[in-house]
């Protein structure tokens, strides 16, 4: 079963739930995206500064209308490398760059 992380923004800004994800090297992690406020087109990025277990550094999800998050608004990555990585999560908009605070999470990837 996928370890999932959900991404949601609300009136009381944006929350990653849970903060402190853990998974194993290979097992898949599925970061879904939800907007609970109007916030169209939106672009949602994940990135991690300091270190990554991924292929990648930072990975981008779009969405320009409500069905775009309803047909599986998601990032799905297998980590790679055990270790402990901090990384980000911010939400902007496409058209305007309008962006929400930025927060940090953490993830643990164990063998």
């Amino acid at each position: 079963m996928p370890n999932q992380i959900d991404v949601v923004l609300s009136k009381k800004g944006l929350n990653v739930s849970p903060g402190e994800a853990k998974a194993k090297v290979g097992e898949l992690i599925t970061w879904r995206f939800i907007l609970e406020v109007e916030f169209f087109p939106a672009r949602f990025t994940i990135y991690f500064p300091y270190g990554t277990p991924f292929p990648w550094h930072i990975s981008h999800m779009a969405a320009t209308t409500p069905d775009d998050l309803r047909k599986g608004g998601a990032i799905v990555a297998p980590p790679m490398s055990p270790g402990k990585y901090k990384y980000g999560v911010k939400v902007n908009r496409l058209d305007t760059g309008e962006g929400v605070e930025d927060i940090d999470p953490y993830l643990y990837v164990y063998e």
